[in-house]
């Protein structure tokens, strides 16, 4: 079974840099509809084998239809995909991959997040007193926990 997204993925001291992208979204294909059937639940090599006839496209069919874990398919389910021919269209080559510009590219914007921003303010800080106080103690018999007289 050839696996595309781990080969064409680049290691690091023998690992995987898992923040390449493989495929690409933005293209839009006519697709096919795939009814799950009770045989299949959780089995995405099942459900790629009917569609395609190998096992070869399983990375891509749970990235198509945004499965991030497989056994979460149950009978019923619809998976969408291309015919086999298009697939090449969604795949990054090895020179488009790197992670640095998708990641630049990414339109974040630049909004504050004013409860953030109040977190991070010390005197509002809920994990740093200016003045030290006990987080347990024992009034007469009674345990109080995170007195804050």
């Amino acid at each position: 079974m050839i696996i595309y997204d781990l080969e064409i993925l680049l290691r690091e001291n023998d690992e995987y840099n898992l923040d390449q992208r493989t495929f690409n979204s933005s293209v839009s294909v006519p697709f096919s509809r795939y009814l799950v059937d009770r045989s299949e639940e959780m089995r995405i090599d099942l459900i790629c084998r009917s569609i395609y006839g190998n096992i070869d496209n399983i990375g891509f069919l749970m990235y198509y239809n945004n499965i991030d874990n497989p056994l979460n398919i149950k009978a019923g389910d619809i998976i969408n995909y291309p015919s086999e021919d298009l697939i090449g269209l969604f795949k990054i080559a090895a020179d488009e991959r790197t992670s640095k510009e998708f990641l630049n590219g990414l339109n974040r914007g630049n909004k504050v997040d004013p409860n953030r921003t109040e977190y991070n303010n010390i005197e509002n800080n809920p994990t740093f007193n200016s003045r030290p106080v006990e987080q347990v103690i024992d009034r007469n018999g009674v345990i109080v926990i995170g007195n804050r007289e």
